[in-house]
């Protein structure tokens, strides 16, 4: 990987290119790629179309891609084209993603945009940290999720 990025660079930042283990999964390296709202979600093809920009910035370098721009319901939704993770049809359509990223060698963490000031997740059993924003401060939670269990959050500003 520092062939590819350049010697210098590498010397300058010598854990970048290193793998770091987060516990419930290894990224390659410490390169991140933040959220970002292209409006590829909106569009018919959508999905397929997230799936290949994603993948060619993980087989480009980036560890981590943060997916973006989804909100949990329709209440919640930001924007006047819906692209939301309501439902297990849409976390089924947002697997392209994830698998392309994966067969591209990178990670993938999806960010989830609401208007609250409810927000429920599907997810499975595991550990999670939980961030919320508001007023541009972030409160960070960490959850374990047992196999058939509920947990609850709460955020208080």
């Amino acid at each position: 990987m520092a062939k590819k990025w350049g010697l210098s660079l590498f010397m300058s930042y010598p854990n970048l290119f290193r793998s770091l283990d987060l516990g419930h999964v290894v990224l390659p390296n410490r390169i991140m790629m933040g959220s970002m709202h292209t409006g590829l979600e909106e569009r018919p093809d959508g999905m397929q179309s997230l799936a290949a920009f994603y993948a060619e910035r993980a087989r480009g370098g980036a560890g981590l891609m943060v997916t973006g721009g989804f909100s949990p319901d329709a209440a919640g939704n930001l924007g006047p084209h819906p692209a939301m993770m309501a439902s297990s049809t849409d976390r089924d359509r947002h697997k392209v993603i994830t698998r392309a990223v994966h067969d591209a060698g990178g990670r993938e963490v999806l960010s989830a945009t609401s208007d609250g000031p409810l927000f429920y997740a599907s997810l499975a059993p595991g550990s999670y940290r939980v961030s919320a924003t508001y007023g541009g401060t972030t409160q960070t939670r960490g959850v374990k999720l047992p196999s058939g269990g509920k947990r609850e959050l709460y955020f208080y500003w």
